[in-house]
This record gives C-alpha cells, sequence and structure tokens, in this order.
C-alpha cells in the first residue's frame, strides 16, 4: 500500500513532465497488439490441449459427435 501511495505522490508532482512524440506512441502501439496477437495465436494453437486439461478421462476427439476414425 505504501507503494502505491508513493507512485500518486510522484504522478502528482509538478516536477513529471512526460512527453510521448507520434513515433515512440505508434511503437508503442504496436507492440500492445503484437503481443496480443501472439497470446490470440498461441491460445488458438494449444486449444486442444488446453481444453483436455479440464476434461476428465477422456482424450481430445472423442467427445459426443466426434470421431477418431478419418472420414471418407
Amino acid at each position: 500500500m505504501e507503494i502505491l501511495a508513493a507512485l500518486v505522490r510522484f504522478g502528482e508532482s509538478d516536477l513529471l513532465i512526460a512527453y510521448i512524440d507520434p513515433g515512440t506512441g505508434s511503437m508503442i502501439i504496436q507492440v500492445v497488439l503484437a503481443a496480443l496477437v501472439g497470446v490470440a495465436v498461441s491460445v488458438r494453437h494449444y486449444w486442444s490441449a488446453i481444453t483436455s486439461w479440464f476434461r476428465r478421462g477422456r482424450p481430445a476427439g472423442s467427445g459426443p459427435g466426434e470421431t477418431r476414425e478419418p472420414r471418407d
């Protein structure tokens, strides 16, 4: 709690003058968007492994309506 209070006091300081130029701002936005897309792609890629952790004793592809044999 003391750390939060110190950060708030620092943020209210008259000495704090911050400027983010357009180049830096766009780079920050690109990094944040790339991180979000990376997380989304990773979750999509590992989705079957993630959901198999929550299934009880059923391997992936053994749910209702799902068959393990290839379809013709």
